[in-house]
């Protein structure tokens, strides 16, 4: 695999807001330092600041880290500065930031603080129309967005409806590229299973806006093991729901990202992707697990939101539902074909290789 020339790279710079796992920011940063790019990343708390860090690493190891408190906004202000402060003077090739407020943070470091930096690329893992509940809080961000937008030197969107949102915010056409969320596989390992069709998993953030609590009520009588791979502020009412009605459940806190994978690898049942039908942000979204799922080896019940499950339905990686009704959908699973899914999981990954999906982002 070709790499970069370290006379053509000196110093990539990442800054981002992120949660406790791992995503398209911290892919693309691995995939970065594969192709011999020397990388330093900041890393802010994305949701809440207690008991979380800000961090600094390069190439992959903390460099060192500072404890957070406080409320969200207040540490906001904090981590502007903080970032504006960090991003070093000069000899910055590329500052990628992981959405529109952090690119406005390399956009300040670069206009107003004038730092020696040559690109800004706003790395716009989603989008959302109303991302806070409160209306001024929506107006700032739409400010914000509009600023990244503008002054960005490459703006890259993870869904076409986004960049499609983002074009009429103000995005010139030519500094846009679209890169879905890929995956990586350290092994391949597309072996024939066996798929249990009332065994479930769900990887990822557990929300009322991620819908997995209606989605395994819907389910309730139909699931006989559902494994449950995250944390969220819907994940005890999710747990105590499995609990008062009896349902056999498996939770998993705190996986690394190689652990979820190889147990993907393994399961031999359903991934579940209920994204929620009335939130806004999952219009947008490029979801990173039903990619790990498919990718895997397992099929994927996901609501018709997100972009993706047009493809799903169109290439029977899974079941796409418009509505929860607990006899159309359990319909749907009974006779969804299985056989031979694997060769759907080869097929599925040569379209979202993570690498080759990257490669279209020009530093």
């Amino acid at each position: 695999m070709k790499k970069f020339r370290s006379k053509n790279i000196k110093l990539v710079f990442i800054v981002c807001h992120r949660t406790d796992l791992d995503g398209p920011i911290d892919y693309y940063e691995h995939y970065l330092i594969s192709q011999g790019a020397q990388v330093t990343k900041l890393s802010h708390p994305l949701i809440g600041y207690k008991t979380r860090q800000t961090t600094i690493s390069k190439q992959g190891i903390k460099l060192r880290s500072i404890k957070r408190y406080g409320p969200d906004i207040p540490n906001l202000f904090f981590d502007f500065f903080y970032s504006s402060k960090h991003i070093p003077n000069k000899g910055v090739d590329t500052i990628i930031a992981a959405n529109n407020f952090d690119a406005m943070c390399a956009i300040f470091a670069k206009t107003i603080l004038k730092k020696d930096i040559k690109k800004v690329i706003y790395f716009g893992s989603d989008f959302s129309e109303e991302r806070f509940k409160h209306t001024l809080l929506n107006v700032v961000y739409y400010l914000v967005e509009r600023i990244a937008l503008r002054y960005s030197d490459l703006v890259v969107s993870n869904t076409k409806r986004a960049e499609t949102k983002r074009l009429s915010l103000g995005l010139v056409k030519t500094k846009s590229v679209v890169v879905p969320n890929g995956v990586h596989l350290d092994k391949l390992k597309f072996h024939a299973k066996e798929i249990i069709k009332n065994h479930f998993v769900y990887v990822g953030t557990v929300s009322k806006e991620h819908g997995l609590y209606d989605l395994i009520n819907c389910l309730k009588s139909t699931i006989k093991h559902i494994t449950i791979i995250g944390s969220g502020d819907d994940l005890e009412r999710v747990l105590d729901y499995c609990q008062d009605n009896s349902i056999n459940y498996q939770y998993i806190k705190n996986a690394s990202h190689d652990y979820v994978i190889k147990y993907l690898q393994d399961f031999k049942g359903i991934g579940l992707a209920p994204y929620n039908l009335q939130s806004k942000w999952t219009y947008y979204c490029s979801p990173l697990k039903v990619n790990e799922y498919i990718a895997c080896g397992v099929p994927v019940i996901v609501s018709k939101v997100p972009e993706i499950s047009r493809l799903v339905d169109e290439r029977k990686y899974g079941v796409v539902y418009d509505e929860l009704n607990e006899n159309s959908l359990v319909h749907q699973i009974k006779s969804f074909n299985t056989k031979k899914f694997n060769l759907k999981a080869i097929e599925f990954y040569e379209l979202y290789k993570n690498d080759n999906l990257l490669r279209s982002i020009k530093l």
